[in-house]
């Protein structure tokens, strides 16, 4: 029996789609290729769970600017 602790598996990070991350921000689709940071996939351009945090920090950034 080997007592030693098994090697974790390296965890991959889910990648999101530009229409994920407006559900998550509230942002049009067409701000948030503009503003957003993404990441080249083989499956296109993606979006990190880091990506979508940094498009909810923007978007209310932009509704506070929006404010009186």
């Amino acid at each position: 029996m080997n007592d030693e602790p098994e090697a974790a598996e390296p965890t991959r990070s889910p990648l999101f789609t530009i229409a994920d991350v407006a559900k998550s921000c509230g942002l049009p689709q067409p701000a948030i290729a503009q503003l957003v940071s993404r990441t080249w996939t083989p499956q296109g351009w993606m979006y990190t769970a880091d990506q979508i945090a940094e498009a909810i920090i923007i978007a209310e950034a932009i509704r506070h600017r929006g404010r009186p």
